[in-house]
């Protein structure tokens, strides 16, 4: 059965190789990635607890159209963010989601993946909010953020930028919608 399977293996690594080479440029030069990221931050100074922003501009290099993945359930894994001393700045979901530590079934994200077409040569620019309920930019300090494009067979990232979190008059309390409309119940009579 070993052998069998030590075969088996070996048949495959040696079709991988042959199509691996079949599919290589001719003329022996490297292409770049398919698709570059570029990001800067809205704000270079945030206050502790704020959302952070970053305006991303995709570009397609190639020669063909490319898939830009905006979001799904795995939206956590599109940022890279770091304290100053380079460590990551996870919080305790974050922890459970990127780690793997203590994960429980409040966890596990939910939703499809989605994308924008992006024709050959052309770019677009868009807004991203880093999750606050996966990297913890509420103490002050100086943060990196990056953006991945973790669902290609590349590994793309983009530029890193800083952002300084400072300690603000007040917590950053996000603001409550107001309904279209409202209903007023009174009892009549008492």
């Amino acid at each position: 059965m070993r052998i069998v399977l030590s075969v088996l293996l070996g048949g495959l690594v040696l079709v991988g190789i042959c199509t691996a080479n079949a599919q290589a440029p001719q003329d022996g030069g490297k292409q770049g990635p398919a698709l570059s990221l570029t990001i800067r931050p809205v704000k270079d100074v945030v206050e502790a607890g704020s959302p952070v922003d970053i305006e991303v501009t995709a570009t397609n290099n190639s020669d063909h159209e490319v898939i830009y993945k905006t979001w799904g359930a795995m939206y956590y894994l599109k940022f890279d963010v770091r304290n100053s001393a380079g460590n990551p700045a996870p919080t305790r979901r974050g922890r459970a989601l990127l780690l793997g530590e203590g994960r429980g079934p409040d966890d596990m994200p939910s939703g499809s993946q989605s994308g924008k077409l992006l024709e050959p040569g052309k770019s677009m620019e868009f807004r991203e909010r880093v999750p606050a309920d996966i990297f913890d930019l509420t103490k002050p300090g100086k943060y990196t953020v990056q953006t991945i494009q973790p669902w290609t067979s590349e590994s793309l990232r983009s530029n890193a930028v800083t952002v300084t979190v400072v300690e603000g008059a007040t917590p950053y309390v996000a603001p409550v919608p107001v309904p279209p409309i409202s209903v007023t119940i009174r009892a009549v009579g008492g």
